[in-house]
């Protein structure tokens, strides 16, 4: 799974200890399934590494569903899920790292009211090569 970024391929024991210790018990990550319009699962935004005390937590999103993408479900969920972390979570900020080559998750983003707040040069290898990384972030109160 490209996607996900993985470097390695994950076995099913992996897969569920990674669900088991990452989604079940961690008090610090809040997940959501994104569900279409037609109810078709297409993927996942999470609020992961929540810092209660300086209220701030990095969000991460997957639209899996190739046919969804492009079609502004993936800005919707961060609006949402942006909404849920301060009303619900009373959390102030929230931020997410983009490849700088994702250019269609840099426009999600973007479009619900992030905005490029850091360039981390050569921080992630991918093809062969070194990419910057965009830091997004967008105050919520």
């Amino acid at each position: 799974m490209d996607g996900l970024d993985r470097a390695k391929p994950v076995t099913a024991e992996q897969h569920e200890d990674y669900i088991e210790k990452n989604v079940t018990k961690n008090e610090n990550a809040i997940w959501f399934a994104i569900e279409a319009e037609d109810g078709v699962y297409v993927g996942n935004v999470w609020l992961w590494d929540i810092h209660w005390r300086h209220r701030r937590a990095e969000m991460r999103i997957f639209v899996a569903h190739e046919g969804y993408q492009g079609r502004g479900i993936g800005t919707a969920a961060i609006e949402q899920i942006s909404a849920y972390a301060s009303s619900v979570l009373g959390l102030h900020k929230v931020y997410a790292y983009v490849h700088e080559t994702n250019v269609p998750s840099q426009k999600a983003f973007q479009a619900a009211g992030f905005a490029v707040e850091a360039k981390l040069n050569e921080e992630a290898y991918r093809d062969g090569a070194f990419h910057a990384v965009l830091r997004l972030a967008k105050i919520l109160n």
